[in-house]
C-alpha cells in the first residue's frame, strides 16, 4: 500500500510537470483563505455516503481551521444518473462550482484549488476576455492530470466571470455506483449550448471556448 507521503510526492511531481501548483502550494492557499467558504455537501435521502464524504472533507481541509465549513444536507429528488455526493462551493464562487462524486487524488487537489479561489486564498490572473462570459457548463472528469488541468484553467474563468458556472462529474464515482457514463473520453465539456467538446486545455484561452462556442 502506498504511504500518504509517497502519494503526496507523486501528486506533486505530476502537478509540477503540468505547471500547476504543488500539494504544498495548495496547502498554503488553503491556509491563506481570507473569506469564509461554505461547502454544501448533499447526498440522497437515506444515503450511506454521508460519513465517507465527511471524512474526506475533513482530510482535504484539515489545515483550513474554521475558514471552511461543511453543511451536510440530503436531497429527496436526486438527479437521475448523477453520482453521490454533491459538493457545492460558496464564498466568492457563490455555488457556481459544483462537483458530483468523490474529489479524490488529483481531482481532490483541483477541488481544493476551487475552495482556495472561493476564499481568496488564490487569486488567478484575470483575463479580460473572460469577464463577460456566462452560462452553465458541465465537465466529465476522472482523478487524472488532464482533468485537473481542465479544472485549473476553468477556475480562471469562474474567478473573472460572475455569471459563469461549472459542474464537474467524476465518472469514476459513477462507475463505482453502478452508473453508466454518457461520454467515452475525458476531459469532456458540455457547453452552455449543449455542445460536447473533448478538450485538455493548456491555457485559459483554450478553456474559454467552452463558454464562447
Amino acid at each position: 500500500m502506498i504511504s500518504e507521503q509517497l502519494k503526496k510526492s507523486l501528486m506533486t511531481a505530476l502537478l509540477r510537470s503540468a505547471g500547476l501548483p504543488s500539494v504544498d502550494e495548495i496547502d498554503n492557499m488553503i491556509k491563506d483563505i481570507k473569506l469564509s467558504v461554505e461547502i454544501i455537501l448533499s447526498t440522497r435521502e437515506g444515503s450511506s455516503h454521508a460519513n465517507e464524504a465527511m471524512n474526506l472533507a475533513e482530510e482535504l481541509f484539515k489545515n483550513a481551521g474554521e475558514k471552511v465549513s461543511i453543511i451536510l444536507t440530503n436531497d429527496k429528488n436526486w438527479p437521475k444518473g448523477y453520482p453521490e455526493p454533491l459538493w457545492s462551493i460558496g464564498g466568492r464562487l457563490g455555488h457556481r462550482f459544483k462537483l458530483y462524486g468523490y474529489p479524490t487524488d488529483l481531482l481532490g487537489q483541483a477541488f481544493r484549488l476551487a475552495v482556495a479561489v472561493a476564499g481568496k486564498g488564490w487569486n488567478p490572473p484575470i483575463d479580460n476576455k473572460c469577464c463577460n462570459v456566462r452560462g452553465k457548463a458541465l465537465l466529465y472528469a476522472v482523478p487524472g492530470l488532464p482533468c485537473t488541468r481542465a479544472i485549473y484553467y476553468s477556475l480562471h474563468v469562474l474567478a473573472a466571470a460572475p455569471e459563469a458556472e461549472l459542474t464537474v462529474i467524476n465518472i469514476e464515482s459513477m462507475a463505482s455506483q453502478g452508473l453508466e457514463s454518457p461520454v467515452k473520453n475525458v476531459p469532456t465539456f458540455i457547453t452552455p449550448r449543449g455542445e460536447s467538446i473533448v478538450l485538455t486545455p493548456r491555457s485559459v484561452k483554450d478553456v474559454l471556448r467552452v463558454w464562447t462556442s
